[in-house]
């Protein structure tokens, strides 16, 4: 069986290369490309390779390339959600994470069953969990349960009575808990808040110290909320300056960020570092140094928010991170730096990379780009 598999996978890796040298034609057509270490099958191209060497084109979502409406790369697994409200999950299933009701691993995209026919209209991969809201508003949770540190393979419905019909429109995992943003601009945890113990890990919780928010981005332990007004605020873990306070106490409640020029418009939390794009295109970082993740020289962790000043003069499209690896994308391409070495900057050099390098794996326009734990995603015109 283990024979037939591998020589499945020789034949796929070998169609890949030669499609790769006809690919650059231009059309309307997108494909989405994967690499770095599939060992959990979080790529879902139908193996478990501990390194996918050439970007490895993911059929299902060239297939449905034109019915996505959202797709969200996870730690260790992947959802992607259709416009006609069904989700696909494949990945890592060890906390039954993917929604189909068993914890075997899954690795191609497999449609979730868990809801049976009731459509979905948001679906969230966070580390080991995943979030649903469904088209009559409900939200569920499927995975490592955050109270008791056991699983659930069957969805688990969030009572959300504090929001006082106000509608959930996102969702933010880290490992122990995940930040839900209503419609009106409210936040609310759920989940281990490690400076409040005595908060139910299974229900929420009402954030206070801002309003209207717009986007909100989960690190390991810290988080970043954005509001109308470009006003970037952080709270939490703050070990490594990922809170961008200008220290390492850690904070317990919002905390505005004044060392930025505003407005911010995007923003992006690896592990324990984080990024931010502001609305005249300046890319800021702070937090950790370890492992090239602030894309300069430093021996230091960065405790403030710091400018990029390679990305001057560049028209910055997009920010992602994975948990210790950037990726930039900008009018003249991408560009990636930090932890390399699962493949995830670039499969054929697995080094650490502390500055911003170009990416050259594809000749193709780079249109949008996905990061996991150790996997990166492109997603190119053909």
């Amino acid at each position: 069986m283990l024979r037939r598999s591998y020589l499945r996978f020789k034949r796929t890796l070998q169609q890949n290369k030669t499609a790769t040298k006809n690919r650059w034609k231009t059309s309307n057509h997108h494909e989405y490309l994967v690499y770095g270490s599939n060992t959990k099958g979080h790529m879902g191209i139908d193996n478990t390779a501990e390194l996918i060497q050439i970007p490895w084109n993911v059929r299902f979502l060239e297939k449905n390339q034109h019915a996505i409406k959202q797709l969200h790369v996870g730690d260790s697994h992947s959802i992607c959600l259709l416009n006609n409200g069904d989700a696909y999950s494949w990945g890592y299933n060890g906390y039954g994470q993917l929604g189909h009701i068993h914890r075997e691993l899954v690795t191609f995209p497999t449609k979730i069953d868990a809801f049976q026919d009731r459509k979905v209209e948001l679906a969230v991969a966070g580390a080991n969990q995943s979030f649903f809201k469904l088209e009559d508003g409900s939200l569920y949770y499927i995975g490592l349960n955050y109270k008791v540190d056991n699983y659930q393979t069957r969805p688990i419905k969030i009572d959300l009575t504090p929001l006082d019909n106000d509608r959930v429109v996102n969702v933010s995992c880290s490992v122990d808990f995940a930040v839900i943003l209503t419609e009106s601009g409210r936040l609310f945890s759920y989940g281990k808040i490690d400076h409040n113990p005595d908060q139910d890990a299974n229900q929420l919780s009402h954030i206070h110290g801002f309003s209207s928010i717009r986007t909100v981005e989960n690190g390991w332990g810290h988080c970043l909320a954005l509001d109308d007004h470009g006003k970037l605020y952080s709270w939490g873990s703050n070990i490594h300056g990922q809170a961008g306070t200008g220290d390492t106490r850690a904070v317990d409640t919002p905390h505005l960020i004044k060392d930025l020029p505003f407005p911010v418009r995007a923003i992006s939390c690896g592990y324990t570092h984080s990024i931010c794009v502001t609305e005249s295109d300046d890319v800021y970082i702070w937090g950790s140094k370890a492992d090239g993740k602030l894309g300069f020289d430093t021996n230091d962790d960065q405790l403030a928010p710091k400018k990029l000043e390679f990305f001057d003069n560049h028209q910055i499209l997009s920010i992602k991170t994975g948990c210790d690896h950037t990726c930039v994308l900008t009018d003249d391409g991408l560009y990636y730096w930090g932890f390399g070495q699962h493949g995830v900057l670039n499969p054929k050099d697995l080094q650490i990379e502390p500055y911003p390098i170009r990416c050259d794996l594809v000749d193709n326009e780079i249109v949008d780009v996905y990061c996991g734990m150790d996997i990166t995603m492109i997603k190119i015109k053909v």
